[in-house]
């Protein structure tokens, strides 16, 4: 029996004797793009037709591969990073790409944005969203152990470009240090990716804090806020801060609802409790922090302080 002709490298070929193409069955071989073509019934056509049904399969199967990778969720990649800051540093506005949880093992940071500023002591953190610019500064010495994260990272945080301040249990403190020491051994790969799935666990039940100053842009209210943050424990009442500043006392409280959701008496306890804590945080005696506040007592501060955080001053930084 007379072996086919064999194909000529480079060009079309015929297997057996060719009979035009009305009898002709073409195909393409895997990988390559030169046509074959055979007399169908021959061997060569059996062969050919085999070939066609494995590239087929081959496509089909690489196609729904293909699928399944473009529909399954990215990976949450989280990277720890430390940073040591000395008393009074001061980290200049600037925003990330990525989510941002700023915590610290030690000291007390104060964190602005353009419309609020947060007091973060150790046992606390504040997540920052990614493109939000933000600008630290350091209470004390602070060793920042931060989290960066390639999407949200918990249910109960707030949508959007909002921070929030919230409380960081002892396992996601110890998670963020052994994160912290794989990722800068650059080994273990396994043993990181369970610690940042525990991360993960952590961070998607974390409780927030409505402990948050807002802050004005460019608006009337502006000289006003800077002038009280200068004077938090100033007695004067809302219509003596209006006539310093040539507006009435009723324009004053409506602007203090239109900005920021509450009162000027509500806006000024958050920034004497801010205050406080950032002066507390420096070891300051309870009693000396609430006179030079405005408060008539210790006790009349302890009790603001426990509606407001519930705990006391002195149990708050443990």
């Amino acid at each position: 029996m007379r072996e086919p002709a064999r194909a000529r490298r480079g060009s079309p070929c015929s297997i057996g004797s060719s009979s035009g193409p009305d009898r002709a069955a073409r195909c393409f071989k895997p990988g390559n793009s030169r046509a074959i073509v055979a007399r169908p019934g021959s061997s060569s056509f059996l062969t050919v037709t085999r070939l066609q049904k494995v590239e087929f399969r081959r496509h089909v199967n690489v196609r729904r591969v293909r699928e399944r990778t473009a529909s399954r969720p990215k990976p949450t990649r989280v990277v720890a990073a430390a940073f040591d800051y000395a008393p009074g540093s001061h980290v200049a506005p600037h925003r990330h790409d990525r989510h941002q949880l700023v915590y610290g093992t030690h000291g007390v940071m104060c964190v602005r944005t353009g419309h609020a500023a947060w007091i973060v002591p150790p046992n606390r953190a504040l997540w920052v969203p990614a493109g939000v610019q933000h600008e630290i500064r350091a209470i004390g010495a602070v060793r920042m152990r931060t989290l960066y994260s390639s999407a949200r990272l918990g249910a109960l945080l707030p949508p959007g470009d909002a921070c929030a301040l919230v409380t960081v249990a002892p396992l996601l403190q110890a998670l963020i240090a052994g994160l912290i020491d794989v990722q800068t051994e650059g080994r273990r790969r396994t043993r990181e990716r369970h610690i940042v799935a525990l991360i993960l666990d952590e961070v998607r039940a974390l409780s927030t804090m409505p402990l948050c100053l807002p802050w004005p842009g460019a608006s009337r209210l502006r000289p006003v806020c800077e002038a009280l943050g200068a004077e938090p424990g100033s007695d004067l009442t809302s219509a003596e801060w209006a006539a310093r500043f040539g507006f009435s006392s009723r324009t004053l409280e409506r602007d203090f609802l239109r900005s920021f959701g509450m009162t000027f008496g509500r806006w000024r306890q958050q920034l004497r409790l801010l205050s406080a804590l950032e002066r507390l945080s420096l070891g300051e005696p309870v009693t000396r922090v609430a006179l030079d506040l405005g408060y008539a007592s210790p006790s009349a501060f302890s009790a603001m302080f426990r509606r407001a955080l519930g705990t006391t001053p002195s149990a708050y930084f443990r």
